[in-house]
């Protein structure tokens, strides 16, 4: 393999995985009409936002960390994560809410 071959080997895959990060999803069930969707969506939607927010409020956000940087200017962080987000939750809660009303995420299609 060419050198040229190694390094656009990479950047082809993640220019692959970029294209694919961007596709449209919709969420399909095979008994369900498009007013049946959105109401499980609504549903599903409430029910995650409740779930995510009461959590981050009973057990508290993550406390804040207190830095000084190069300037010795205080900076106040709030270490965010995966499991500790309440953005990231409710997109979770919502996610999991649909599934199990036996949904399932599928690319857009044009013909839709």
């Amino acid at each position: 393999m060419g050198t040229r071959m190694k390094t656009a080997l990479p950047f082809a895959l993640a220019l692959a995985l970029a294209c694919a990060a961007c596709t449209p999803m919709q969420w399909v069930k095979e008994d369900a009409g498009a007013a049946q969707i959105r109401k499980d969506l609504d549903e599903c939607g409430r029910e995650a936002w409740l779930r995510a927010w009461d959590r981050t409020l009973y057990y508290g956000a993550p406390p804040a960390v207190m830095i000084r940087d190069a300037q010795g200017r205080t900076a106040i962080l709030h270490p965010y994560g995966p499991f500790s987000d309440p953005f990231v939750l409710e997109s979770r809660h919502a996610d999991f809410c649909m599934r199990q009303r036996g949904y399932r995420l599928e690319p857009v299609r044009d013909g839709k």
